[in-house]
């Protein structure tokens, strides 16, 4: 299904193997491979409403590039593992870098991110969407991501966000 985002919470031998296919150029492998026979308990989809929560956490674009920011970190800023990011993200955040996420993530309050979604208007987000609806199903789905981002770090896992454009 198009611009549906997904996250994914890899164990080490996961994460060793979707790096692996990165430098041998083999990343078509991954629809095939871990998102088809996804462990549920490590999954999290975000719907289309990843594209305002990136935009929201970050400067308001859907800039895809890495990120020394935490929250930059999440969708597009981690390691991208994907050249082709107008047709399909692969982003990678490292187990060891999960932390400074899921510290961060702890500070989002629901005001300081109706405040971010409120500034999308008149940027290049789409117009038409900006509304009460856009906004709680946004926040809907986003809140979910604070206590997977968590676990997964508890669990010492990377997280693999996805989205076919």
């Amino acid at each position: 299904m198009p611009c549906r985002g997904a996250f994914f919470a890899l164990s080490a031998t996961q994460a060793e193997h979707l790096l692996a296919l990165a430098r041998d150029d083999r990343l078509a492998q991954v629809q095939d491979g871990i998102e088809a026979t996804w462990d549920e308990a490590h999954l999290l989809q975000t719907d289309k409403a990843w594209d305002a929560i990136h935009r929201c956490l970050t400067d308001g674009t859907l800039t895809i590039a890495r990120s020394e920011e935490p929250l930059g970190k999440l969708i597009a800023g981690g390691s991208q593992l994907y050249a082709d990011t107008q047709n399909y993200i692969l982003n990678l955040i490292h187990a060891g870098e999960l932390g400074a996420v899921s510290e961060a993530l702890k500070e989002v309050t629901r005001d300081w991110m109706k405040a971010r979604y409120e500034q999308l208007a008149g940027t290049d987000y789409p117009q038409e969407l900006i509304s009460d609806l856009d906004w709680e199903y946004m926040w809907g789905w986003f809140s979910r991501i604070p206590g997977f981002v968590d676990q997964a770090q508890r669990e010492g896992r990377s997280i693999l966000f996805t989205v076919d454009q």
